[in-house]
């Protein structure tokens, strides 16, 4: 997959020298920095340096020189792979139904304490 430079219109046009930047221009400016962050094109300081005049551009004659000196493109890598095996029952049961693991133990509790409860019942009823 290839990350193109965003399109800020191109400098020295008269009706485009003034034109504000929305939020749509700097979002495409900051995941266009990430990308070459990723890459090895910035460094890390120089990223965060450039990420935070993006966050407070107001024009688009502020965002061109951020992405200017970056390459045209970047191509990013593929996304790891999808574990598609097959999962146990349990782990099927806990997503469709999330508080099964809560009930399970709700009633395993339940059932030790009421024939806890019956054994000492029994035994009392005995040594009387």
């Amino acid at each position: 997959m290839e990350l193109r430079k965003p399109n800020l219109g191109e400098p020295g046009k008269w009706y485009q020298a003034g034109q504000r930047a929305g939020e749509p221009e700097r979002e495409a400016v900051l995941a266009f920095l990430a990308a070459a962050r990723a890459q090895g094109y910035l460094a890390a300081a120089e990223h965060e340096r450039r990420a935070v005049s993006a966050l407070a551009a107001s024009h688009c004659s502020v965002l061109r020189p951020l992405v200017a000196d970056l390459p045209d493109s970047i191509r990013l890598p593929a996304p790891p792979a999808v574990f598609t095996g097959e999962r146990s029952l349990w782990e099927r049961a806990v997503d469709a139904v999330p508080w099964l693991p809560v009930a399970a133990v709700a009633a395993w509790l339940v059932l030790v304490v009421g024939v806890t409860a019956l054994l000492f019942w029994i035994a009392s009823m005995t040594t009387t």
